[in-house]
């Protein structure tokens, strides 16, 4: 590949990832980028193509959700979901994960303390205190089947994001709500420090403490 064969990021094309994010079925501007930006980046390695044209391409400033989940959305959806489902929602809520942080659980993270990660955004360790509902929901989850996962399907591998997201489509068309899974972790982060939400109920411990 040379500088003569078809820029992606050139008109048309330009035009067509500027608009990115409008709709709920396209990438993240910025994902996208960086994903086709390390792909070029491998092949400028290889002597496949003589430059990366993502480099300097403007990216759209995405606007932080602000989307606030009420308990009773919340509620609705977790008792219309199946019991694999309501472990991972609750997973999702008590601890305040990343969903990537959460589909990859390890049964040798959870630990006497907590479960320990390490984030993979941020690359921090973190620790987070178990409560009588998170260490339930999280037993609950390993009782299934016998695997290294925590959170897996009836064969034992871990959920992939297509999975989730295709039981997150049939519930939005049985129940119709307009909130994302990311939402819940947002949920998650308000109710603990205000206190309020569905942190009475589940008697959410400290959730997050550092790795010392």
């Amino acid at each position: 590949m040379s500088a003569g064969h078809s820029d992606p990021y050139s008109g048309k094309r330009l035009l067509k990832i500027s608009t990115l994010g409008t709709s709920p079925n396209t990438p993240n501007t910025g994902l996208r980028l960086d994903l086709d930006s390390s792909v070029y980046n491998f092949g400028m390695r290889r002597g496949d193509c003589e430059y990366n044209p993502c480099k300097g391409v403007r990216r759209n400033k995405q606007k932080p959700r602000t989307r606030y989940v009420r308990d009773d959305e919340f509620l609705k959806v977790f008792e219309a979901s199946s019991e694999p489902f309501q472990d991972f929602l609750a997973g999702l809520y008590l601890t305040g994960f990343r969903q990537q942080d959460l589909r990859s659980l390890l049964r040798n993270q959870l630990t006497p303390n907590g479960i320990r990660i390490e984030e993979s955004k941020t690359g921090k360790l973190r620790i987070v205190s178990w409560s009588e509902s998170l260490r339930f929901f999280i037993m609950r989850a390993c009782t299934r089947v016998d695997s290294p996962y925590v959170f897996t399907n009836s064969h034992g591998k871990p959920w992939g994001q297509w999975a989730v997201q295709s039981v997150v489509r049939r519930l939005k068309a049985e129940i119709g709500h307009d909130w994302t899974l990311h939402d819940i972790r947002a949920k998650a982060e308000s109710d603990h420090s205000e206190g309020l939400g569905l942190l009475p109920l589940y008697k959410r411990a400290i959730r997050v403490k550092p790795v010392r």
